[in-house]
């Protein structure tokens, strides 16, 4: 006999979560869970249908040959894990921006590999986050940004400003600094009012301006 068939299907679970998830707190008491390696946490208690912790903890466990499990089994095992992770470190969670270590600013691209881009006083570069530095949280409108290219000597952001069809340069400059002003983790983020008259493409310009982040 297995050690497996030794053990109630909720220690089995149990086991399991916490070998390949790491499980922690927020400051409001909600427990979420975050795969090894992976900056992206998902709440344990998600009452979405799609990707929740409790799908992905049963897919796992299939995909490992450790067993398919029913429901009263899962319940257990996830009380005891939210039990267990309310006495764990506090961490916040944060969507589409994160504040980093040593003065960076985190943009979550949205992509399933993790890979964010780390902006920092020198520049900027794609990577996955350390997920102690930085723990993402998606909703069903987090979209999938592109990731961004080096060296187009200003060419991307004339094109967008291109597409966007500002009066004047003065109206670009403000356009810029807004979008900028959309990266600061801690700060509201104001909203863009458009004027001109009909057919002026006010609304495409906030399509384009807004969903180079938002998308």
């Amino acid at each position: 006999m297995s050690d497996d068939d030794k053990n109630p299907a909720r220690e089995v679970i149990t086991d399991y979560a916490q070998e390949n998830f790491r499980y922690f707190r927020t400051a409001d008491g909600t427990v979420y869970a975050q795969k090894n390696g992976h900056p992206v946490a998902r709440p344990i208690r998600s009452q979405g249908t799609t990707g929740s912790h409790r799908q992905e903890l049963m897919v796992g466990l299939f995909k490992d040959e450790r067993g398919v499990f029913n429901g009263t089994a899962l319940k257990e095992a996830l009380d005891l894990i939210e039990a267990l992770a309310l006495s764990e470190d506090v961490q916040p969670v944060h969507i589409r921006v994160a504040p980093g270590f040593d003065g960076a600013t985190w943009l979550d691209l949205g992509r399933d590999d993790g890979q964010s881009v780390r902006i920092h006083p020198t520049g900027w570069d794609v990577l996955t986050p350390d997920p102690r530095e930085v723990c993402w949280r998606r909703t069903q409108l987090t979209g999938e940004l592109p990731l961004p290219a080096k060296d187009t000597d200003g060419k991307g952001i004339d094109l967008l400003l291109r597409l966007c069809n500002f009066a004047n340069a003065e109206t670009e400059s403000l356009a810029i600094a807004w979008l900028i002003g959309c990266l600061g983790p801690s700060v509201p983020v104001p909203a863009p009012f458009l004027t001109g008259p009909q057919g002026a493409g006010t609304s495409t310009a906030a399509g384009c301006s807004s969903g180079s982040l938002r998308a």
